[in-house]
């Protein structure tokens, strides 16, 4: 049977492994695990700095987010918008505790965005 070198798959997941092991000595490792939906504000440092509030499901998928630029215009979307929508969210990642909101500012900045690409809502 074949093993794998040190630049093989077998290394990528031995990183990954490693840095779970670490995440499991800070406090708030797991803390949303358990959760069927989760509210999160992220900010994004890039080139077109936003801030990010996320409804989040149980396997770290978006199920709707909005997109909050500089200038204070908010897009939202969701998954009618998102050809591909892999897991994005490590719930298990001990940083997200402090990124946690309440659904009711989640819901009011989604009441107030608007769609990007112009479609109305639906009744």
């Amino acid at each position: 049977m074949p093993t794998a070198n040190a630049s093989g798959p077998r290394a990528g997941l031995d990183a990954l492994r490693s840095k779970r092991d670490a995440q499991r000595a800070l406090p708030g490792f797991g803390a949303l695990a358990d959760r069927q939906v989760v509210y999160l504000r992220q900010e994004w440092d890039g080139d077109d700095p936003a801030t990010y509030l996320t409804e989040v499901g149980p396997d770290g998928r978006r199920i709707r987010q909005v997109e909050v630029a500089e200038d204070g215009t908010a897009i939202k979307t969701d998954p009618q918008d998102w050809p591909f929508n892999p897991p994005l969210v490590d719930l298990f990642d001990p940083q997200l505790p402090d990124q946690e909101i309440h659904r009711d500012e989640f819901e009011r900045a989604w009441a107030s965005a608007r769609w990007e690409d112009g479609r109305q809502p639906t009744t």
